[in-house]
């Protein structure tokens, strides 16, 4: 049973992890631990897109997961030497040769990759999502002309997108953000960037907040889409999607038990929603700095109970042997790692040490 999204969180813990020294540690936890929850959270945004704009994702688009970690076995047996500082993931056009007719590098080639992405991305800091367009950078006028032309003349629609999904927009390589103004003429300039970002949610995130970042990518979708459009040569047309988001958004408050009403005002945006996270979060016990990571990868980061690992869409838990009410202790020993269904039948009663089975 695949996780929910009000079941993944990110507390300091995950923000420690950015700090760990031990390149080989941090890399598996990475790879087994923090990239796992980003893929259930990054599907269920497809499932929502597809089911809002009624449309089927996959038709041009994939997800791009960093750091992909598409080593050989005989390179994973290697010690890591790069020290991973985020994790995110991307929703991006389909790499593949011969299918973006609508992009003109000039050289007579089709590119393989369209220049747009939603991403999300997870680093020390805390989390964040952001549209980016012009990677990969370099085509020619008349290719740029058809992006900054179509973004002008539904500039009124996009601007209403932007306000309401929290984003801020810069220009890159440009002081004076007028998107308009800006934008005319620009179209020789192969280094401009558009880059819409959201703000950045601060460790301990939670649930709430990630709801509200997803809503982010699901309102700015139909710019991505756009965009997608055109890098195939098809006129694109903004129309339905915000027909779908003005006859179907209740459909999806309701569906999925949030509100998008007036945005996403009230969750997780106000003062006295963040101190109560902090509140709860202060509550909450922590497994000591590190320890975390230390007990996945002594077992293997795996379930001991049922052996499931990350890519059996769980998500592994930390759990006390000896439960602290009997005087179980925050020690290595005492801990092991259990999926997050094993856990919640697991009840603080039990005693039992799993690794010995």
């Amino acid at each position: 049973m695949t996780p929910s999204i009000k079941e993944i969180n990110f507390d300091l813990e995950d923000k420690n992890l950015f700090q760990v020294s031990d390149l080989q540690l941090k890399a598996e936890a990475l790879r087994n631990y923090t990239l796992p929850k980003l893929k259930i959270i990054a599907n269920e945004l497809i499932s929502r897109i597809d089911f809002l704009y009624d449309i089927n994702y996959h038709e041009h688009c994939s997800t791009a997961f960093s750091p992909h970690f598409r080593t050989s076995k005989n390179q994973r047996k290697e010690p890591v030497k790069r020290d991973y500082t985020y994790c995110g993931y991307s929703l991006t056009g389909q790499r593949k040769p011969g299918k973006w007719h609508g992009l003109d590098k000039g050289t007579g080639k089709l590119p393989e990759i369209a220049p747009a992405n939603l991403s999300i991305n997870l680093s020390e800091e805390g989390m964040l999502s952001y549209f980016h367009f012009n990677y990969p950078s370099g085509f020619t006028a008349e290719t740029y002309e058809k992006f900054f032309k179509f973004l002008i003349d539904h500039l009124a629609v996009f601007n209403g997108l932007f306000h309401r999904s929290k984003f801020s927009y810069v220009f890159q390589y440009i002081d004076a953000i007028d998107i308009e103004e800006d934008l005319v003429g620009k179209f020789n300039n192969s280094d401009y960037d558009i880059i819409l970002t959201s703000r950045t949610f601060e460790y301990p995130i939670s649930s709430e907040q990630i709801e509200e970042l997803m809503l982010s990518h699901v309102l700015l979708f139909p710019l991505f889409h756009c965009f997608i459009k055109i890098s195939l040569g098809e006129q694109p047309e903004i129309e339905p999607y915000i027909d779908a988001i003005k006859s179907r958004l209740q459909e999806y408050d309701e569906r999925y038990g949030i509100e998008t009403t007036g945005g996403v005002q009230g969750v997780g945006g106000e003062e006295e929603d963040m101190a109560d996270i902090l509140d709860k979060a202060s509550l909450k016990i922590k497994v000591a700095p590190g320890l975390r990571w230390q007990v996945f990868a002594r077992d293997n980061w795996k379930c001991v109970a049922c052996g499931r690992r990350s890519e059996d869409d769980i998500i592994l838990h930390t759990d006390h042997i000896l439960p602290r009410s009997k005087g179980g202790k925050d020690e290595l020993d005492n801990y092991q790692t259990l999926c997050n269904i094993c856990n919640i039948g697991k009840s603080n009663k039990d005693s039992t040490d799993l690794r010995k089975r």
